[in-house]
């Protein structure tokens, strides 16, 4: 769709359950537009056993090529092969999550195979990808989730967590393997595996095998 929220499915405190979303995409026109949730926009909703693949939110900005989610949970899910595409920040290829009335759940999920990529090709910008697996923010929780395969790139600028970037949420019984934050324009990727932030808590998680040529496994810490 062309407003840029909800590419295949827009769900406000409702259920969603045993669903495949697939290529759809979520396109915001305009100077300073957000492309939000290009398979899923969720508020405050419930989303169980689902697939959500090969879906783009696109925009000047982007949250959650897959699935975006303000509040609410993600359960048993799939959530592979989506992107977050932006001229100036890509934020989530998989998935963003941040705060409604209470705190983002997401548990017992795979996130693989997903893309950031930020397009501004100007020499001198500061445009950025970040997490390209998930991009979790104020309070979400992560459990029991395989976060693999996912790549964090840019034309020019930065990339930042290519499997998670995480800001004041927590992380617990989590795997994150094999993705990748790339360099381009002499800046090195950072947080190839997870970049933290402030007030973060890291709980028992294996994080290993991650690209990046600073910082490959974690950054921030």
């Amino acid at each position: 769709n062309n407003n840029g929220v909800g590419g295949g499915i827009y769900i406000a405190f409702g259920t969603l359950t045993n669903c495949l979303v697939r290529a759809n995409r979520a396109q915001a026109n305009g100077d300073f537009a957000f492309g939000k949730g290009g398979g899923v926009f969720a508020w405050g909703a419930a989303v169980e056993r689902c697939v959500v693949s090969n879906n783009v939110a696109a925009g000047y900005y982007t949250w959650g090529g897959g699935v975006a989610m303000w509040g609410g949970t993600l359960r048993r899910s799939r959530i592979t092969d989506n992107t977050g595409e932006a001229f100036y920040i890509a934020s989530g290829g998989g998935v963003y999550a941040d705060i409604l009335y209470e705190h983002a759940l997401i548990d017992g999920c795979i996130v693989s195979n997903n893309r950031t990529r930020a397009l501004d090709s100007w020499i001198y910008t500061v445009a950025s990808a970040e997490g390209a697996g998930l991009n979790i923010g104020n309070g979400t929780v992560v459990r029991n989730t395989l976060v693999c395969g996912n790549t964090a790139a840019a034309v020019a600028g930065f990339t930042i967590g290519g499997g998670v970037w995480t800001s004041g949420s927590t992380l617990e019984n989590c795997t994150v393997t094999a993705n990748r934050a790339t360099t381009q324009n002499d800046h090195p990727g950072d947080g190839g595996g997870v970049s933290w932030g402030y007030y973060d808590t890291c709980r028992n998680n294996i994080i290993w095998g991650n690209f990046a040529d600073a910082n490959p496994d974690n950054s921030g810490i």
